[in-house]
């Protein structure tokens, strides 16, 4: 009887366990953490909402580079060249469920962020304004 009870659990254990999606997936407590290091700049994307939709494409080359690095104390770095135009500087960064807060220099961006595999995907909106029309930004880095 021992026996079959043992036997029992083992094959519950290799049968059912297996199966579930999750099985020994360690899953982090605080999801911002998986920000933390350097990420290499790789495409963005505008559109803009006008009487005609109008999208702008942006992919990473000689004269658009950017590497940011987000540290654990809430600072980040970034080395960028924009149309040929270096920038170097530091600012903060804090977020709140998938909520993302970039303040560096002058400029606060905010908006949503991911993390799929090893690409970091920064999305803003901006609503229509009296002087601007609305558009959202789609902005993807790689981990380095």
């Amino acid at each position: 009887m021992k026996i079959l009870h043992t036997v029992l659990i083992i094959i519950l254990l290799v049968v059912i366990l297996p199966a579930q999606d999750n099985f020994l997936k360690i899953t982090p407590k605080y999801k911002h953490l998986k920000l933390l290091g350097e990420w290499t700049f790789e495409t963005m994307k505008t559109t803009t909402q006008a009487e005609v939709e109008e999208v702008l494409i942006i992919d990473k080359d000689e004269n658009n580079v950017e590497t940011i690095s987000f540290n654990k104390a809430g600072e980040l770095t970034y080395n960028a060249i924009s149309d040929g135009v270096e920038k170097k500087g530091t600012g903060t960064w804090y977020t709140k469920d998938n909520r993302l807060r970039i303040i560096a220099d002058s400029d606060t961006i905010d908006g949503t962020y991911q993390i799929e595999e090893d690409w970091l995907i920064i999305t803003t909106n901006e609503k229509e304004t009296d002087d601007f029309y609305a558009y959202s930004i789609i902005i993807k880095y790689r981990a380095k």
